[in-house]
């Protein structure tokens, strides 16, 4: 009887001692991480519109779904037709309304990537603070983002690239200003971008970047909107930018 006791004994603690790293395994293995979510605001770019009148939009093949898909990320797309840093639908108008509405505090990055919308407002430079300039909106919206959400992460992206009404390439406004710039070219914007940037500690992509000389006039559906195999270019060109800051 002793021996069978000392038998079971033994092999109980044998059991215990083969179980228990399985045990520890278990607590200690990591819950899978949650994707990061990233918000994308924009203008009839992001919201993928085509050319084409009355404009007709994308089902496929957005700018966010192809981030969300080579990041594996969630992405929230905020795109909306006619959105500028200054335009009368943004921040420097209704800041407490607008953001608001979008719950910033429920997302990990938030990533702006507006046109050209405000074409017509001076550029000013990248130390402006002011209501007045291009760069004065830039600076109050991320100052007003970083304020009421510190632990937001925001990325600014220059415009993507739109070819002059004749289809005339340089692109808008690179060398010369536009018909509907205040004096301004889009080499001067991208310029205040940068300083700007680098000045407040905050990544930039270059979204212009995205065509060039020899491919803008197959993937423009239009003088301002990718055609669909543009708007692929373009996913995939951001989505390989933002990844080294996502």
């Amino acid at each position: 009887m002793k021996r069978i006791t000392a038998f079971l004994m033994a092999a109980a603690i044998c059991a215990a001692l083969f179980a228990a790293p399985a045990a520890l395994a278990a607590e200690t293995e990591e819950t899978p991480a949650e994707p990061r979510r990233v918000a994308m605001f924009g203008d009839s770019v992001l919201a993928g519109q085509l050319g084409g009148m009355p404009p007709f939009t994308l089902t496929e093949h957005m700018i966010t779904d192809t981030v969300a898909q080579e990041l594996g990320v969630e992405v929230k797309n905020f795109g909306k037709g006619s959105m500028g840093w200054i335009s009368k639908q943004y921040l420097n108008q209704t800041a407490e309304e607008y953001v608001h509405y979008v719950g910033l505090d429920k997302y990990d990055t938030a990533v702006f990537m507006y046109g050209l919308n405000d074409g017509r407002a001076p550029l000013g430079t990248y130390l402006d603070t002011g209501e007045k300039t291009i760069m004065g909106a830039v600076y109050r919206t991320c100052e007003y983002l970083h304020k009421k959400y510190p632990a937001l992460q925001i990325i600014l992206c220059t415009p993507t690239p739109t070819r002059g009404q004749a289809g005339t390439f340089p692109e808008w406004g690179f060398t010369e200003p536009h018909e509907a710039a205040d004096g301004w070219t889009f080499e001067m914007m991208r310029d205040e971008f940068r300083l700007f940037c680098d000045y407040y500690h905050i990544p930039l992509v270059e979204g212009d970047k995205c065509f060039n000389s020899w491919n803008l006039d197959t993937l423009m559906g239009d003088h301002v909107h990718p055609n669909e195999e543009g708007y692929i270019v373009a996913g995939r060109y951001l989505a390989a930018q933002l990844d080294a800051y996502i």
